[in-house]
């Protein structure tokens, strides 16, 4: 019986310490909540600017411990909005906007425990389009002939603004032309063109860009820039597949303007640059002879190489199809 009777006084004393501790768990929880406050809504809340299709505002706040804002956006009324972003600063740029729609905006801060404030006031803004885009700039033009492939390839930075819907291209014969619908030549999206129509060798083509709004407004045209398209040179020696003990020099027919001739040497046909030689000349018509002074070739082995005429720092403006020959001393 005393066993018994001891047995059930630490049953029992172990279900009081088992309430107690459960009590104090929820006690330290409901504690924990209650000592959780929640914050205080931005305050302040105004727009800075609004045009171009872009809404830039700011707001203050008296909290210590936000760790973010939550920002909501309705379009045109204030009864339907929707998440739109979260940010730590107390600043937000909306931008990629509708020039003729009216943007509303309110703002909820969240605390350290994710509790959130009551909304902020709302604000609203109409992105108007207002200004024109900025010129573009470092526009930069390639021609290429490449193995029969003629075009002449453009690119430019592309513009900052978020309403930019694409470019105008203007090309004229004169490099003092107007950018007016005469020289008009395309309009593109991206900051990239490639022309391929009506190209002709060795006339330089001239070539400004003007950025376009989604409101129509035009940018003031950029800087002029420029190239030619230069023809292939005929490779005089060595002859394409010949067997060779070795030679001292090519020999080239430059073209009938001034020109950079490259001849660069591979292993294969894809690529293993082993040597390459450049030489700028001002004779036309005429045979020009590149030094070859490679020290080693490896005994029966085909080598490939091409011509390529420069005339814009390392861009190849025209290349040769690839000959061959194999050295067997």
């Amino acid at each position: 019986m005393n066993f018994n009777f001891h047995l059930m006084n630490l049953k029992f004393y172990f279900f009081i310490f088992l309430l107690l501790f459960i009590w104090g768990c929820e006690r330290s929880l409901n504690e924990d909540v209650a000592n959780s406050e929640i914050p205080l809504p931005p305050y302040d809340l105004s727009v800075y600017s609004a045009n171009d299709g872009r809404v830039v505002f700011d707001w203050n706040s008296n909290n210590a411990e936000e760790v973010l804002f939550k920002i909501y956006r309705s379009i045109n009324d204030t009864l339907n909005f929707s998440f739109l972003a979260n940010v730590n600063q107390n600043y937000f740029v909306d931008d990629s906007l509708e020039y003729d729609s009216t943007y509303f905006y309110y703002l909820i801060s969240v605390n350290n425990s994710g509790i959130e404030s009551v909304r902020s006031n709302i604000i609203s803004a109409k992105p108007v389009n207002y200004y024109i885009p900025l010129t573009p700039i470092f526009v930069k033009v390639y021609a290429k002939n490449w193995v029969g492939n003629i075009s002449i390839d453009l690119s430019w930075e592309k513009n900052p603004e978020s309403d930019v819907s694409g470019y105008n291209i203007y090309k004229s014969d004169n490099p003092d032309f107007e950018t007016d619908s005469t020289n008009f030549l395309s309009f593109t999206p991206e900051p990239v063109f490639t022309e391929i129509d009506s190209l002709e060798f060795y006339k330089t083509y001239y070539y400004k860009i003007r950025a376009v709004d989604k409101g129509g407004y035009e940018s003031r045209a950029s800087g002029t820039a420029y190239d030619m398209i230069l023809g292939i040179p005929e490779i005089i020696f060595p002859q394409n597949g010949i067997i060779t003990k070795g030679f001292p020099e090519f020999k080239i027919k430059t073209l009938p303007f001034a020109a950079t001739y490259k001849i660069v040497l591979q292993e294969n046909e894809f690529f293993g640059e082993v040597w390459s030689s450049q030489i700028h000349s001002e004779n036309t018509n005429d045979t020009l002879k590149i030094n070859f002074n490679y020290p080693y070739l490896k005994k029966n082995n085909v080598y490939f190489f091409r011509v390529i005429t420069l005339t814009k720092a390392d861009n190849a403006n025209s290349i040769s199809e690839k000959y061959s020959f194999t050295f067997k001393p």
